[in-house]
């Protein structure tokens, strides 16, 4: 959303300077600290007085702790104000339970916390100070504020003299979603521009049906700058109703209005768009043009080839911008037309687009473009030229490689050798590879020698693997090893035994990537190596390889290094077999406390009952990440042995163990939990109380309702978190409410379809599906008006109604050819199509799990939605879940 663009109403606007300190400094409070109140309660006192300490880490957590204390922490309400001047709310807000942020983002949560002693000071903070970052917060705190006259405050702000503040105040009421559209219906038809457009602006982000057919009225505004803020508001809405009024304002007399159109026009994916956009390509206004060539290019569709060629035709009588449109749009279509009408310009044309051209060619060059992009040799037209793979651009880049000073540049021109991968170019790769000093040129040499051998070539590399030189050995050993040919991998395994460690280190680096099973023997070797460097390669290239094959004592005899015992441990995780589990477990007790995750996956993933004991000790570890990690695996091997130490694991320190243990007890199950799981509802972290909801939904016990439900009635969790942190309650709690089943939570479930979160909506319509009902149903079809079109499809699945053809081909394109806000929210169409039973969503999600040696935190619920759509329970591990898909896939048997 162009924010500027939006608010920018009425008159010349002062744009306040950007503070230039960094946010996370620490802050300074102007009023003296002899201004404590001394009847202030001794608790409230300490806090004020650690807001001078100096250190911003402390500061934070005293102005989060006098937000806690809610009325009681009124006597800092000046101090607190004091520091609103720091930096700004802005965007980068966090939220109770996370220290972090700009000071005065910080306070102004505190002020918020405090409650309605704190409206007056604020409220005369916006009426007096000069200072911009100062009235920003103030307005973030009131918007905040469950409080009418905070409220009133934060709603003038929108047409403050400040752009900032202006924009601050927008945003933070848009926060309040559906609660705030009743205010701002009246402003938008009202009579001061400035509160008109900030209206259309807020409007714009809250996912209300009801705000469409205002704003549609809105787009007829007589002020240009509230037109301008209702089309940007409108293309946020991806609505049929607003795209005929967007095509409307395609003839505003108002040139950035028509360019606003332009910009919003994209979201919608209707045929008319482009229909409608042509006729702007002859708008009297350059920049509309351009805009308007911009939008066709963006469709990809070959019918306006003719129109950007014409353009290029006339490129001496156009505007620049337009012209760079035209290059681009015919980039993007490609194609034998689109080509022709490239290269024509780059022979025949005006000069100065060299670069624009340049990169038009790179998808689509063909040997018709070798020519041209011969003249526009740069980067990407190195790049163009290699993928053309036409032998006859060698001799062209080879005099490029010499005569060019820009190292990029003759890096691209040698990895379009590489990709041309002719023998011509044997002689002057290797005397690259052997003479180069930029490090990025010598190693693209190395990569396109490897793919332009010659029997000659090869003879001196055997050569160079014999010189007294390490350096000339480590490079003919990693070209070999780039190669990718069996018949060499001798020659690169053999480098492994070098006397020089730097040529050791970098050929078992080469070694993983080769990914050869037959250096597994000699890797394992290198595990004993004197050089710490060497064996840390060897053993990160055994943890690449993957391999199913054992080997020795991997700790080589040098268990006192942690350096040593950590690369031990990576690659005995992912190469041991059921039966080698013992040193996994051993593992676990390093002195060190450097644990790789991967230790406790593997352990997951061999199921080996004899590591729970150690892992129980674990839990008890004074580190914060190994405790945490235990208590996932405790859950992930459903050891109920661990329940005791999990429950006790709940009062940690450290919110990351207190939330996994969680997260652990709702996977064993154990009803014996929710009394404990409740009591973190009132955690002061937001990721544990997420999880505690989480847990409370998996354990299927009815009695954890009540509580949810009340605490869904907190108004803390609908203001004072930015939407990231509101995210991980609101997404639980909807997909607790629908496990549980209990119908009392339809209203909470209602009230969580106005949050502004999509994929909260989308489980909100799940959940709904489960309870069943006529209030259930209701909700469900107010959901069928949903701006958002995946909530729509959850609505019209959860009603019982079948989607349209055109619907499930859109399911199944890519999140790319979506636009927004798709490309923001990778998995709702996989909720979707979880939601229809459609089993080949199992492939797309398991394309997340390419890193097998991580914890999967924060994936929870791909698991949750592959455990639903096959049947199966095979716990949060990637390559436990792909190898069973794929033992299926080959066994063309059905998943259930």
């Amino acid at each position: 959303m162009r924010l500027a663009a939006v608010l920018l109403v009425l008159g010349v606007v002062a744009v306040s300077p950007v503070a230039t300190a960094d946010p996370w400094d620490p802050f300074l409070i102007q009023l003296s600290k002899d201004s404590i109140p001394a009847d202030a309660p001794p608790d409230v006192r300490e806090q004020i007085e650690r807001l001078y300490s100096g250190k911003r880490a402390e500061q934070d957590q005293a102005a989060v702790a006098l937000g806690h204390m809610g009325p009681r922490g009124a006597p800092a309400i000046p101090f607190l104000v004091d520091t609103l001047r720091e930096a700004h709310a802005g965007t980068n807000t966090r939220g109770w339970g996370t220290i972090t942020g700009p000071a005065g983002s910080v306070a102004a949560r505190a002020l918020s916390g405090i409650g309605a002693a704190a409206v007056d000071p604020l409220v005369a903070v916006l009426r007096s100070s000069e200072e911009y970052t100062q009235r920003a917060n103030a307005v973030a705190a009131l918007a905040w504020l469950n409080d009418p006259r905070a409220l009133d405050a934060a709603i003038a702000a929108l047409a403050d003299k400040d752009l900032w503040v202006r924009m601050t105040a927008a945003d933070r009421l848009a926060e309040r979603g559906k609660a705030i559209t009743d205010r701002m219906l009246p402003l938008l038809a009202g009579p001061d521009a400035g509160l008109r457009g900030g209206a259309a602006h807020v409007l714009g982000h809250v996912a209300d049906p009801r705000v469409i057919e205002p704003l549609v009225r809105a787009a007829q505004d007589s002020h240009p700058e509230v037109r301008r803020a209702v089309v940007e508001a409108l293309g946020c809405k991806h609505d049929r109703r607003c795209l005929d009024a967007l095509r409307g304002t395609l003839a505003d007399p108002d040139a950035a209005n028509r360019r606003a159109a332009l910009w919003a026009l994209p979201n919608f994916d209707d045929p008319r768009v482009p229909t409608t956009v042509r006729g702007l390509i002859d708008d009297p206004d350059a920049k509309v043009r351009a805009a308007a060539l911009g939008l066709l290019g963006s469709t990809r569709d070959p019918a306006f080839t003719p129109v950007f060629a014409r353009v290029l035709a006339d490129a001496g009588r156009t505007d620049r911008d337009c012209v760079d449109a035209a290059i681009g749009g015919l980039g993007r279509i490609g194609g034998p037309e689109a080509v022709a009408a490239l290269n024509e310009f780059v022979l025949h044309g005006p000069q100065g687009w060299e670069y624009t051209l340049a990169r038009a060619y790179v998808f689509y060059a063909d040997e018709s473009s070798v020519g041209p992009l011969l003249r526009l040799l740069s980067s990407d037209a190195s790049l163009a030229l290699g993928r053309t793979r036409a032998p006859e651009a060698v001799p062209g880049l080879l005099q490029f490689l010499t005569t060019s000073t820009s190292n990029d540049h003759r890096e691209e021109a040698v990895r379009a050798l590489g990709q041309i991968g002719d023998p011509r170019a044997a002689g002057a790769l290797l005397d690259v590879v052997l003479s180069e000093r930029d490090p990025g040129v010598a190693s693209a040499a190395r990569y396109a020698l490897a793919r332009s051998l010659t029997p000659e070539v090869e003879a001196r590399l055997v050569e160079l693997l014999r010189s007294t030189d390490p350096r000339e050995r480590a490079k003919a050993a990693l070209v070999f090893a780039h190669s990718g040919d069996k018949r060499h991998e001798g020659y690169v395994i053999g480098a492994l035994g070098d006397d020089d460690s730097t040529v050791r280190r970098d050929v078992a680096h080469a070694l993983g990537r080769m990914r050869s099973i037959d250096a597994v023997p000699a890797l394992t070797l290198a595990l004993d190596d004197k050089d710490r460097e060497v064996w840390r390669a060897a053993a990160t290239a055994l943890c690449t390889l993957a391999s199913p094959l054992g080997f020795p004592d991997l700790f080589g005899g040098r268990g006192d290094d942690a350096d040593l015992r950590q690369g031990a441990a990576l690659a005995l995780a992912l190469l041991a077999k059921p039966q080698e589990a013992a040193p996994l477990v051993a593992c676990l007790q390093d002195p060190s406390g450097r644990v790789p995750d991967v230790v406790f996956v593997a352990l997951v993933r061999l199921h080996d009952p004899e590591a729970v004991p150690a892992l129980l000790r674990v839990l008890q570890d004074d580190r914060s990440p190994v405790r945490a990690s235990a208590a996932w695996a405790l859950g992930q091997l459903r050891a109920h042995e661990g329940h005791e130490a999990l429950v006790s694991a709940l009062g940690a320190e450290n919110p990351q163990t207190r939330s996994t243990a969680a997260r652990a007890l709702g996977t064993l199950g154990d009803r014996r939990a929710r009394e404990h799981l409740v009591r973190l509802l009132d955690d002061e972290d937001t990721s544990v109380r997420g999880a505690a909801i989480r847990a409370l939904g998996e354990l299927g016990d009815r009695r954890a309702v009540p509580a949810l439900l009340a605490h869904a009635a907190d108004e803390r969790l609908w203001r004072d978190c930015d939407l990231r942190l509101r995210d991980t309650v609101w997404r639980p709690l909807a997909v607790a409410l629908g496990k549980l089943g209990d119908t009392r939570a339809v209203p909470c479930l209602a009230r969580l379809l106005d949050t502004q979160d999509l994929e909260t909506r989308i489980h909100v319509c799940i959940a709904l599906r489960r309870l069943g009902g006529p209030e259930a149903q209701r909700a469900l079809k107010t959901a069928k008006d949903d701006t958002s079109l995946p909530v729509r499809w959850a609505a019209a699945i959860a009603l019982g109604e079948t989607l349209s053809a055109d619907d499930l081909t859109r399911l199944r394109l890519p999140m790319t050819q979506l636009g927004a806000p798709w490309e923001e929210h990778s998995n709702l169409k996989y909720l979707v199509r979880v939601e229809m039973g459609d089993t080949s969503v199992v492939s797309d999600i398991l394309k997340y799990g390419h890193d097998e040696s991580h914890i999967p935190s924060g994936y929870e619920e791909y698991f949750d939605m592959l455990r639903k759509v096959t049947g199966k329970d095979l716990g949060d591990d990637w390559l436990t879940w792909r190898r069973w898909w794929e033992a299926r896939q080959a066994a063309d048997t059905p998943p259930r």
